[in-house]
């Protein structure tokens, strides 16, 4: 395991070879203006040697009807057809990005690493 910070630049940098937009910051999140990937900070098991991903797929609109989880559907589907990111868990919910807004729609994806 590198430092934290470089983890997660590198996720960043991988999910946007695979095409997939992504940020580690949730202001950069709240200004997209379509789907967007959030890397959160992973959890680190130091016994397992291993770290827990949450990856959160997300649109910053207030419509949660279908066309909000088509374009997340497509976003979700190049995460699992990445080979750097074995997804374990996706699940549906929403993101709150700032105090000044509220939730958006989202996918919680996670996937563990060495």
């Amino acid at each position: 395991m590198s430092s934290i910070s470089e983890d997660i630049a590198d996720v960043v940098t991988r999910l946007e070879a695979n095409g997939i937009p992504a940020t580690d910051d949730p202001r950069v999140a709240v200004q997209a203006t379509g789907v967007i990937v959030l890397v959160e900070p992973p959890t680190r098991d130091y016994v397992r040697l291993i770290q827990t991903w949450q990856l959160t797929v997300l649109r910053n609109t207030s419509d949660v009807g279908i066309d909000t989880t088509k374009a997340l559907g497509v976003v979700l589907a190049q995460l699992e057809a990445a080979d750097d990111f074995p997804i374990e868990e996706a699940r549906p919910g929403a993101r709150r990005l700032s105090i000044e807004r509220p939730p958006v729609p989202a996918y919680i994806c996670r996937f563990t690493s060495p």
